[in-house]
């Protein structure tokens, strides 16, 4: 359950578009529209606020959506949904000064989409979450998005949570095709209202009820097979099992499970021991450097040492470090084992966004830049890509794009 202020919506929007919205949903308010001055959004507030739980519920609800789809995830997913239908929208949004504006008129006007962009939308930001995981290296097949299909699913996840969990009688299933022949499937355990609290005002929390299903976990996968993306809370071993379930449900009789160790991706960081100056793009990256290492020593046992990095010297300060603190007769590099690496990158100094950020790699195969916000994830990514520090689940050899060990 999350908490939002309403208020900032109102706040937020053109007169104009809280008043198109209103009549939309078609709700009398007691508001003289044309009597008030452009920023009197207070009155509009405190209007809605009077016209009882039922409705305040419901405005809240829409509201809530709308502040989600106005982010970078929610633009996108309506750019294409209406793409797909053949709508181009994107002139529209570009029209308005702020994405707020788009999103409620898309509201408004292309109600039968609305609800396919919020589930993208949603999909896409777990996508990029901890309990998301790619699943590689699997069989073809082919993804049916049909309703019988979609009933198996529902079947089978209810079941292994109500074993599990003791939930999910109740689950829903549905199913969308997506651009670029992804095909996509979104569960909700519980076929229950949303319940979110509400602030309506600086004291009282009121608990908002939307029409929308509890939503749980994500599948998608290309229409042809080969892999599967699953979002779901749970960890690795429930993710596993939906695996399973959603195989079963293509075809009775697709067996879509990996060897557990071929889905173990990990992070190749040994590469990393000879002196080498992090490649970065200079239009993105301001600095990119090892920050700290955590080492074995080979045939030193399950001890380990960790070191760090002053981050006022030089971005090879590490190798320094490791150089001068380290007899290199006795522990040559060649016997450091690196086992996790901690990179600092910092930006190009701009209003509204911190100028340096962290994550981590561990040779497991974990790392935190998923958690990291949208903008500082995406640079992440792309710089470990650059690097070749990660060995994908079902690959074979070893990475590494630095000057060999």
């Amino acid at each position: 359950m999350s908490h939002f202020e309403p208020r900032r919506i109102f706040r937020r929007a053109r007169l104009q578009t809280l008043r198109a919205y209103f009549e939309h949903k078609g709700i009398v308010t007691d508001v003289a529209w044309d009597e008030l001055e452009d920023n009197d959004w207070r009155t509009v507030a405190d209007a809605w606020a009077r016209l009882g739980d039922e409705i305040n519920a419901q405005v809240a609800a829409d509201f809530y959506d709308f502040d989600v789809m106005a982010e970078e995830a929610g633009v996108r997913a309506l750019l294409e949904v209406f793409q797909m239908m053949g709508k181009d929208w994107s002139l529209a949004l570009a029209a308005v000064d702020d994405p707020l504006e788009g999103v409620m008129r898309a509201f408004m006007e292309q109600t039968d989409l609305w609800n396919l962009a919020t589930r993208l939308a949603v999909s896409d930001t777990l996508a990029h979450s901890r309990s998301h995981h790619r699943y590689d290296g699997l069989p073809g097949f082919t993804a049916d998005i049909g309703s019988e299909a979609c009933e198996r699913l529902r079947e089978g996840l209810s079941a292994f949570f109500r074993r599990v969990e003791g939930r999910g009688q109740h689950g829903v299933v549905e199913s969308a095709e997506r651009a670029g022949g992804v095909r996509l499937f979104t569960a909700y355990l519980s076929d229950y209202p949303l319940a979110r609290e509400i602030l309506v005002n600086r004291h009282e929390l009121q608990r908002a009820v939307d029409a929308g299903r509890v939503f749980t976990l994500v599948v998608s996968c290309p229409t042809n097979g080969g892999a599967v993306d699953i979002s779901a809370s749970g960890g690795r071993k429930v993710r596993d099992e939906i695996l399973t379930i959603f195989g079963r449900s293509m075809d009775e009789d697709l067996e879509l499970v990996v060897d557990p160790m071929a889905q173990i991706g990990r992070y190749e960081l040994n590469h990393l021991r000879r002196r080498w100056t992090l490649p970065f793009d200079p239009t993105v990256v301001d600095d990119a450097r090892i920050r700290s290492v955590r080492f074995r020593v080979i045939g030193g046992g399950r001890r380990s040492v960790e070191i760090k990095a002053d981050p006022n010297e030089s971005p090879l300060d590490i190798y320094e470090v490791l150089t001068n603190w380290f007899n290199q007769e006795r522990v040559p590099s060649t016997n450091i084992d690196f086992q996790s690496v901690t990179f600092a990158v910092r930006l190009p100094a701009t209003t509204g966004r911190l100028p340096c950020f962290t994550f981590y790699a561990t040779r497991s195969g974990s790392s935190n830049v998923r958690s990291r916000k949208e903008e500082y994830r995406r640079i992440g990514e792309k710089l470990i890509e650059q690097w070749r520090i990660y060995v994908p689940q079902s690959a074979t050899g070893t990475a590494g794009a630095g000057p060999a060990s």
